[in-house]
């Protein structure tokens, strides 16, 4: 079958790294091709080429065997290639009616704007697909998997031909994957071509039909994805077998930790309760796991409990003493890490640098001062670099911004910096969300090492593989309740994602 898009030779080069070194592959037309590799083995830099966001220095991109010029998404669409970003680019005060017409062009809609019209063809495409999709509704009121739909259908309404999915189920429910790669299988069965990037080896394994490797910035290896398994994926991206996870279970608990009594925390935003009574106990050396579909109060209940935010009801207790009218700086002196669910708006500084991002925690200690009590930014980029070896983060220098770092990468910098704080608790939200799976391997082993010391972990995720591998329990929260708790030994994947959509509690 002839390649509808054509990869030839495309190297981008950047201060001090080389983010893709001479990558060449092909897309056929009707196929899935999925796009493996480590945080930072150049996926993000090579799909923003395609997508017009960047420009190659060296090499073509073909399509129908034709060479195009990309210098912005305007002309990546008019070729017949769409992306669905990692972070959503919709404006969530506006409704999706209004998203998708932002997103269109005059030539798209006339000189007569015609909101029926626009509309037609929105529902045509979401019956086509079997997608649900309020129109009216705004975009801050839908789940995250409404708004992942909202967003591949403003990509459909150009007519494309090839679709870029970054990390497309990282932030969905098991019910909401099982529905997103069925919409994948029937792109492309209706003559679609789509590239697939995940972490997720399983659901490429079961959608894919041929995978390409990347590391550190070439090709490994492109492969058939039928007769292939995780093992061999995983030797092509990090270039040995990983370890098993220690058994830290069935270890005697120390004391209390972490006490949280009748907790009431409204939404953010809305004024509505987004955490309704929410009771919870975690002791040292204890891993407590709470799943739920994104918007079920999770992050306000984080949030609150590091001090982020208020409560309007309720105690927290860490270590015996009352926290929740306490700043967030008081908290940090009591032991408590914060891993947020928004590492680009919370969890760093982005035009600040590694270094600058990775000492907030350390830079008023004397092991940061010069001799005349000053901070000493040689020490404080020593202290960074030592991170960056340890914690596998792929940047150039301790000096680039945290802005150019890939998703991964930003992540494991937060991880790096709240685990050196040797937390009594530590508080984490979407802990690996789009980690590579050698850097989670790393991430886990680093957290159980952190139990093993006494810290208490909350960790509160949507992956209920992860939980299920690191939990001592599991919470389950719907609706701002833990409306289930489950004890190891008892896990259910199907009775948790049942209580995660509120149809079981």
């Amino acid at each position: 079958m002839e390649p509808v898009l054509e990869v030839c030779g495309i190297t981008k080069r950047y201060p001090l790294v080389v983010a893709n070194d001479d990558i060449s592959f092909s897309v056929s037309a009707g196929s899935v091709h999925a796009l493996l590799g480590e945080n930072g083995a150049g996926k993000s830099t090579l799909m923003n080429i395609l997508y017009g966001s960047c420009r190659p220095d060296s090499g073509e991109i073909r399509v129908d065997g034709k060479t195009v010029r990309l210098c912005s998404p305007r002309d990546a669409i008019a070729n017949g290639i769409g992306m669905v970003h990692q972070h959503f680019m919709l404006v969530p005060a506006l409704t999706v009616l209004e998203n998708m017409v932002l997103a269109m062009n005059r030539k798209d809609t006339g000189w007569v704007f015609s909101p029926a019209a626009i509309q037609k063809k929105i529902e045509t495409l979401a019956g086509r697909y079997h997608f649900s999709v309020d129109l009216s509704a705004k975009v801050c009121d839908l789940s995250v998997g409404q708004q992942q739909r909202a967003e591949i259908i403003k990509a459909l309404l150009y007519d494309c031909r090839v679709l870029i999915l970054d990390e497309p189920t990282a932030v969905l429910t098991p019910p909401e994957t099982e529905d997103f790669l069925e919409f994948v299988r029937e792109f492309a069965r209706a003559g679609g071509s789509v590239i697939f990037i995940s972490h997720k080896l399983q659901e490429v394994l079961s959608v894919s039909d041929t995978i390409t490797v990347l590391r550190a910035g070439r090709v490994v290896g492109t492969i058939s994805a039928q007769g292939c398994d995780p093992d061999t994926l995983v030797r092509m991206m990090v270039g040995k077998e990983l370890t098993q996870p220690r058994d830290s279970f069935g270890k005697s608990l120390g004391n209390e930790v972490l006490r949280v009594e009748h907790l009431y925390v409204n939404h953010h935003s809305q004024g509505r309760a987004a955490v309704n009574d929410v009771n919870l106990q975690v002791r040292a050396g204890e891993f407590y796991g709470i799943a739920g579909v994104d918007g079920n109060g999770q992050n306000e209940l984080a949030q609150c409990i590091a001090s982020l935010t208020r409560p309007v009801g309720g105690t927290v207790w860490i270590e015996g003493m009352r926290t929740e009218s306490l700043s967030p700086g008081r908290v940090l002196e009591l032991g408590v890490a914060h891993i947020p669910e928004d590492r680009r708006r919370v969890g760093l500084v982005m035009p600040f640098s590694v270094s600058e991002n990775l000492i907030f925690h350390t830079y008023r200690n004397r092991s940061m001062k010069s001799r005349f009590g000053f901070l000493s930014w040689k020490k404080a980029d020593a202290f960074a670099a030592d991170l960056l070896n340890r914690y596998q983060i792929r940047t150039g220098s301790v000096h680039t911004p945290a802005q150019a770092l890939s998703g991964g990468n930003q992540q494991k910098l937060i991880v790096a910096r709240e685990l050196e704080t040797n937390p009594r608790l530590l508080i984490a939200v979407h802990l690996t969300r789009g980690v590579d799976i050698g850097a989670v391997e790393y991430i886990h082993e680093q957290l159980l090492c952190a139990k093993e010391k006494g810290c208490a972990i909350l960790l509160i995720s949507t992956e209920l593989e992860e939980l299920v591998e690191l939990s001592d329990r599991i919470g389950v929260m719907y609706g701002g309740q833990i409306v289930r708790e489950f004890s190891r030994g008892a896990y259910d994947l199907q009775s948790i994602g049942r209580c995660m959509t509120g149809k079981e509690s």
